[in-house]
């Protein structure tokens, strides 16, 4: 009588590893763009708040003459209160901050008639003109990197 073989089903070792491995390597990627498409949808995000800032600072200055002075060196109170001028007109309800508040934050400051108006982005920009003063000046241990004044991109 001829012993039966037995067919013992799985995956062999070799197999298992190939499969880890795929895996592996399209999480990696997934990941990777994952964090791209955030840091890419929050440098968006911050140049359409800098640009609607600029705009009410246009629209403040239409009116008064001249821009919004700094609040006690600490520029605008960003996320907490309303552009508005003496005579109550009311430019933004709420000014705009950063997406990664407190870590990260915009800059204000007024020289001369001309403002700086600043952020940092997590892609790659560059400022022509650099806030002053450019040390930790968008955040602890960030300098603004896209800047705008009352002419344009600095």
């Amino acid at each position: 009588m001829v012993p039966k073989k037995i067919h013992i089903q799985g995956f062999t070792f070799v197999e298992l590893l190939i499969v880890i491995s795929i895996i592996t390597i399209l999480s990696t990627v997934g990941i990777s763009s994952y964090v791209g498409v955030q840091q890419g949808g929050r440098d968006t995000r911050r140049k359409a708040d800098i640009q609607e800032i600029r705009g009410a600072l246009e629209h403040y200055r239409e009116n008064n003459s001249a821009y919004p002075t700094p609040a006690s060196g600490a520029g605008l109170s960003f996320g907490t209160a309303p552009l508005s001028d003496a005579a109550g007109n009311i430019y933004l309800q709420t000014i705009p901050q950063d997406p990664q508040s407190p870590k990260r934050t915009y800059y204000y400051t007024t020289v001369s008639g001309d403002y700086s108006l600043g952020t940092r982005l997590e892609g790659t920009a560059t400022c022509t003109v650099a806030p002053t003063p450019a040390a930790n000046s968008c955040g602890t241990g960030f300098t603004c990197n896209y800047c705008y004044g009352s002419y344009g991109q600095k």
